[in-house]
């Protein structure tokens, strides 16, 4: 079995002020420097001593990132990961995705529901957004046709962003203020992620294999193609309209926006999310190998690539922090995983 190699841990409980008033609920993490068996790379194993069920990540720059997970729970680092803040979001929302426009605007979506003693109600997308780093979150309001889950956020400037549901597609075209829905019928399953590669080519990805595309800035959407059987689950777009997308049981690349798809050899499987910095440079995180017995686990698994998926290097024993959801990486150099319950900073040598 392939391990990482723990080289300290380190607790952190931070009570003091370092941005406005963010910090009065400061959180304690074990840090772990870790060098992991994958050529390259160097992990740092960040473990939060509270479970807050994390779901979704996203970084601003190498320094300023944000992860939320179930129940509203947010929380938002300054320093690359080594301390952390809760932010108080005021909402029982399961978080799903997060894009900020800059260091301070910034937007969250998920779903809410609840159980009463006559049943329970469907789940409903929401939507919060912050003007001020997260010090204050608002609700959005979508006026939406009927109740979904919104699972992907996405900004392409300022002025225009997307956010993705069931079977909709929301966008704005003047920062958030107000958005308009567009929706979909036979999307084959749960819109999982939606990507552009500029202001006018984007992609959404339907786990049910469907791919829509749009390449008038989301004015109107079309099937581009269809991976069935694959079950696939996120997507990544590049310069030159290249394509990855990752799936149960494969990783496949198109170099001609979705009209024709080619499934990369040796890559890896049952990766929940795919991103590329370069045409050439990916990452693709999610469940690795199963720990065994009655009540085992699932390890963590990272694959990556620097030649445009022609080969893969990768891990799937990372058995320190279980499956990976989701990825940011703010920098071709720096990039940051979250799992239910930890968050990694990889750091390329």
């Amino acid at each position: 079995m392939r391990k990482l190699t723990l080289l300290g841990i380190f607790t952190f409980s931070i009570l003091g002020c370092s941005e406005g008033s963010i910090e009065t609920n400061q959180i304690e993490t074990n840090i772990y420097n870790s060098i992991a068996e994958i050529d390259g790379l160097e992990l740092i194993i960040i473990e939060p001593n509270e479970n807050y069920n994390l779901r979704t990540i996203h970084f601003v720059d190498n320094n300023t990132g944000f992860v939320g997970g179930y129940k509203g729970k947010l929380l938002k680092t300054i320093d690359g990961g080594i301390s952390w803040s809760e932010l108080e979001t005021n909402t029982e929302t399961n978080f799903f995705g997060i894009d900020f426009i800059d260091n301070k605007k910034g937007f969250v979506v998920g779903a809410a529901g609840n159980c009463l003693e006559n049943g329970c109600n469907p789940f409903s997308a929401v939507m919060l957004k912050t003007l001020d780093g997260g010090v204050t979150w608002e609700k959005v309001s979508l006026n939406l046709n009927k109740k979904t889950e919104l699972h992907s956020v996405h900004f392409v400037n300022n002025s225009i962003g997307f956010a993705i549901g069931n079977s909709s597609i929301i966008r704005t075209t003047n920062g958030g203020i107000s958005w308009e829905e567009q929706s979909f019928d036979n999307t084959g399953g749960i819109m999982g992620k939606i990507d552009f590669n500029g202001t006018q080519n984007g992609m959404v990805i339907c786990n049910g294999g469907i791919i829509l595309s749009t390449t008038n800035g989301g004015n109107s959407w079309q099937i581009n193609s269809t991976l069935s059987g694959s079950g696939t689950i996120s997507i990544s777009l590049t310069q030159d309209n290249i394509a990855y997308v990752s799936a149960n049981n494969a990783i496949f690349k198109s170099i001609d926006f979705g009209n024709s798809w080619v499934k990369l050899i040796n890559s890896a499987t049952d990766h929940f999310d795919i991103n590329f910095k370069t045409k050439n440079l990916g990452f693709a995180v999610g469940r690795g190998n199963y720990s065994g017995g009655d009540f085992g686990y699932d390890y963590g698994s990272i694959s990556y690539t620097t030649n445009g998926g022609e080969n893969w290097a990768g891990n799937k024993n990372i058995v320190e922090t279980g499956s990976f959801n989701q990825s940011s990486f703010p920098s071709e150099n720096i990039g940051y995983i979250v799992s239910s319950k930890k968050i990694v900073k990889i750091k390329i040598k």
